[in-house]
């Protein structure tokens, strides 16, 4: 583009002779001013010529900047002038007229200080008349940030004036002290003119962008333009070259921030633009800017004319946080979209409001701002939508449009959608509660497991009386009717009955009453421990201490006793194992008399041979069963109480060999419990009891553990080294799953049918193999779209934004690195913004809350957890617990799977944090996480 050489400077006394030429031109004795006779509210009239489609280039137009010295005025010509002073202020500066062409753009710039009280005004001539002076706007806090590499190269200066089509313009200066600023210069800007073609399509939507570099993922092909339901619109937004940038005049360098909040601007222009000349004004004062200011591009991010058309800024993609010139020192946490027109003279039209609350609605939301809250922008409190005044002394954007802000707000709010579509769905079948997904070490094969929700107890439910009872069981169907049923001994005379189930919960009177066991003082009834499909009794002898087998008939009879261990008596207590070790046979439970915990194995033929150590000290309980299968892996567990607290606890069977941590808890101040099989005809466990007072308490048992058992696919994802559940991908509503394979790199996509399935592959995307971290993210960009973030062979953090079944667009720059040796989990909205979130774990434990900015990337780090070396492996998992809060779940190195539960903000914990952990399973070794 050519700069054309500044002019010489004529002598003083033909300067002095321009002057005096100057003050006696028609209209020299209007001053520009305060604005009077503006309406309140007024609205800038729409004509039919103005509602005409403009035509739009066909290519960069390239503008032309001359730029002219402006001298100092003598004390000779000063005197000559003074007269003409205003409000005392001796002129500093006087232009000759001088030649405008084109649409033309104008602004004054100068070097080093600014002289107190400076002012400078601009007229034009026009066949010979003259305008009256118009003030042109100064303002510091315009422009780059002090400390940015733009803000070096900033040239003090005033905003660009659009004087349009005229032949000539003058500018004058004054100051306090009469002295014009050093180097002072007018810039006048021909934008230029070109053929022209037809208008683009309003559907279409661009932006600037960079090629992806090789060996990246491909990016896919363009969507249809359609954005999701779940995503805020974007607008129709104009791209540079529909207005004829020149992409030579700007730096080359593009440089990315945060954006917070968003910042309402106005250009200070006359209002009576048309709208074939909107693209002239954007070519100018991206030239002024460039050319004359020094800085790298336009300032503005976008630019929004009187018919409500948005106009693409500042270069770097109309969806990214391009950190832009224009309000000084929030550049880089901020965007801003400039009016075009002075609206301290006229208020904005409706087209032009509607047009800021849908831009500012979509654009807020890709980073997860709400139009309504406040935010913090470079440690300054801002609403999310503010004015330029709000942030400096300035009258920017006008007394009418900052006016009208609030309605920008509450616009901006309407159209913006709710961001429940951001987070990361993990559910296969559509409830809400999460699913996992992990990949085998070995063979290729894919495990499920599927989230159960919170492990416990229902509400309790008070039945008959049952005072005076004692060794109240959970017999199983020992009346043959196919009902689990109920036997208890009568402690004053030793009689024990059957108690037959109705199956809801109820229970018939006393049968079959005996006094069999009326000199036993243990007693249970574990099941079928002979192999014969009848329910057994068991019960130790109170003289001599032997422990004694008692064959049922299945018709509520019992035979004779006969021995089944000939010495027990240092066990306090006995109850069912069911079949503890899986072995086919029925195991009981024995609770020593030194605290111990024993499960004595059944040898199918009414004896117990072999025996293991469950717990070395359990002397703070007192109530003990088992045999039913509370956490849902096909295995009997055990529930105790402790003396102490009356709290309940699940403990997991562990392949048969072991406990595990207590699971889930209920407080209950039973006299007597036992574990029973279902006797409230929900098919699930119950918890059978007595209070204290002798009434029959039934607990119906939720038969989970958080997760379900982990269960194989019969059909494998051949070479699989990772697996993850990605959200809806696809866009069709249900979640789906990703795996890459080992040897080639490719990345699949397995859509979910809804109902715990996947069908067959697609994609087979590329160059996966070389990254590293790979977390799906969900719809970290706002987009619509479940996306991907990934560490780059670079070591950069990237977001892979998800394009449905056409794979990955370009990728985007997250983060420039991370603590050596950590690893990435996805944590959803942690921080209850729009956008999700990561935590990242280091090699010392600590766990890192990255808070996501949308496309702004993450946000500085915050410590919320320690402790987290224990684990191999961290993965995110989604609400699991139910409490409104993202869960984790680690795996230790022996291969156990705990729960790790997120925990609300609060004063104690204001960027929350995480509970105890809490077992899940001990049998998942075989399985990758993350």
């Amino acid at each position: 583009m050519p700069i054309v050489s500044p002019h010489s400077r004529p002598p003083t006394a033909l300067w002095v002779g321009l002057l005096l030429a100057a003050l006696i031109a028609p209209g020299s004795a209007t001053q520009a001013g305060a604005v009077t006779g503006a309406p309140a509210l007024a609205t800038a009239s729409l004509t039919d010529a103005d509602r005409t489609v403009s035509p739009e280039p066909t290519g960069p137009i390239e503008p032309t900047v001359t730029s002219y010295p402006v001298p100092g005025v003598s004390q000779i010509g000063r005197a000559a002038l003074a007269l003409s002073a205003s409000a005392g202020q001796p002129y500093a500066a006087l232009s000759a007229p001088l030649p405008a062409s084109g649409f033309a753009v104008t602004g004054a710039t100068w070097t080093g200080r600014t002289p107190a009280g400076l002012r400078l005004a601009v007229r034009t001539r026009t066949d010979g008349s003259w305008s009256g002076w118009t003030r042109m706007v100064y303002d510091k806090e315009h422009g780059p940030s002090s400390t940015s590499d733009e803000g070096d190269d900033d040239t003090p200066g005033t905003d660009p004036f659009v004087v349009g089509d005229v032949d000539d313009v003058q500018l004058r200066a004054f100051s306090d002290t009469g002295v014009a600023p050093n180097g002072l210069r007018i810039s006048i800007v021909d934008p230029g003119t070109e053929a022209t073609a037809t208008p683009a399509s309003s559907t279409e939507l661009s932006a600037s962008a960079t090629e992806a570099p090789a060996a990246e993922p491909k990016a896919a092909a363009s969507l249809s333009g359609e954005t999701p339901t779940t995503a805020t619109p974007q607008p129709r937004i104009r791209s540079r070259a529909e207005w004829g940038a020149d992409e030579g005049l700007r730096d080359c360098c593009i440089e990315y921030g945060e954006v917070h909040a968003g910042f309402v601007h106005h250009t200070v222009n006359s209002n009576g633009y048309s709208r074939a000349e909107v693209p002239a004004i954007l070519r100018g004062i991206y030239a002024y800017h460039t050319q004359s200011r020094g800085w790298r591009d336009v300032g503005y991010n976008y630019l929004i004319d009187r018919f409500g058309r948005i106009w693409e800024g500042r270069a770097g993609g109309i969806d990214r946080p391009v950190v832009g010139a224009h309000t000084l020192d929030y550049n880089e946490n901020s965007f801003a979209a400039s009016a075009i027109g002075n609206f301290d003279e006229v208020g904005p039209s409706a087209a032009m409001l509607d047009a800021y609350a849908r831009l500012y609605a979509w654009k807020l939301s890709l980073h997860g701002v709400r139009p309504r809250g406040t935010q913090s922008v470079a440690g300054t409190m801002f609403d999310a939508i503010s004015g330029h005044r709000d942030a400096a002394q300035t009258a920017c954007p006008g007394q009418y449009l900052y006016a009208q802000v609030p309605a920008i707000i509450d616009g901006a709010a309407g159209y913006q959608r709710p961001f429940t579509g951001r987070g990361l769905y993990h559910s296969f079948v559509g409830d809400d509660r999460p699913d996992v997904l992990f990949a085998a070490r070995r063979g290729g094969q894919v495990a499920a497991a599927r989230g159960t929700g919170r492990p416990g107890f229902e509400r309790r439910i008070i039945g008959r009386e049952f005072s005076g009872r004692q060794h109240l069981v959970g017999a199983r169907d020992v009346t043959g009717d196919g009902i689990n049923d109920l036997m208890a001994r009568t402690a004053s005379t030793g009689s024990t009955a059957i108690y037959p189930g109705a199956g809801d919960g109820t229970f018939g009177g006393a049968v079959r009453p005996t006094l069999r066991w009326a000199d036993t003082n243990l007693f249970s009834a574990p099941g079928d421990l002979d192999g014969d499909g009848l329910v057994d009794v068991v019960a130790r002898d109170s003289a001599t201490g032997s422990l004694l087998f008692y064959p049922g008939n299945g018709a509520g009879a019992f035979g004779r006793g006969r021995v089944a261990i000939e010495a027990f008596r240092g066990f306090r207590s006995l109850a069912p194992a069911g079949d503890f070790d899986a072995d086919g046979h029925e195991d009981v439970l024995g609770h020593g008399r030194n605290g111990s915990l024993w499960v004595l194995f059944g040898d199918g033929a009414g004896r117990f041979p072999t025996k293991l150590r469950l717990a070395d000290d359990w002397s703070d309980k007192d109530l003990i069963s088992g045999g039913s299968d509370l956490t849902g892996d096909a295995r009997p567990d055990v529930v105790a109480r402790n003396a102490n607290t009356l709290a309940v606890r699940i403990f997991a069977n562990v392949e048969g060999s072991a406990l595990s941590a207590p699971i889930a808890r209920l407080r209950t101040p039973l006299a007597s419990l036992d574990l029973s099989r279902d006797v409230s005809g929900d098919r699930r466990p119950d918890l059978v009891g007595m209070t204290p007072g002798g009434r029959l308490v039934l607990v119906p048992a939720r038969r989970q553990n958080w997760l379900s058992s982990m269960r194989q696919r019969t059909t494998s994802w051949p070479g699989t080294n990772k697996v993850m559940v990605v959200g809806d991908w696809d866009g069709d509503g249900e979640v789906d799953a990703m795996s890459r394979q080992q040897s080639t790199g490719l990345m699949w996509l397995y859509p979910g049918n809804g109902r715990g399935g996947f069908g067959a592959r697609v994609g087979g995307w590329e160059n996966w193999g070389g990254r590293s971290l790979v977390t799906p993210v969900g719809d970290f960009d706002g987009d619509g779209y479940a996306d991907l973030m990934a560490r780059a062979p670079d070591g950069h953090i990237y977001l892979y934004p998800g394009r449905a079944r056409n794979g990955f667009g370009r990728r985007v720059i997250m983060r420039s690195d991370l603590p050596d040796g950590a690893t990435i989990s996805s944590v959803g909205r942690w921080d209850g913004d729009g956008a999700p979130d990561v935590v990242v774990r280091t090699v010392e434990g600590t766990m890192l809350l990255y808070p996501g900015n949308g496309p702004g990337g993450l946000d500085e780090p915050k410590v919320i957890g320690l402790g987290f070396d224990r684990y191999t492996a961290v993965i995110g998992i989604g609400d699991l617990t139910g409490n409104g809060r993202p869960d984790l779940m680690g795996q230790t190195p022996n291969g156990q799977a705990w729960l790790i539960p997120g925990l609300s903000a609060g004063q104690r914990r204001p960027d929350g944090g995480f509970g105890k952990q809490r077992y899940v399973a001990a049998d998942w070794p075989g399985y990758l996480f993350g």
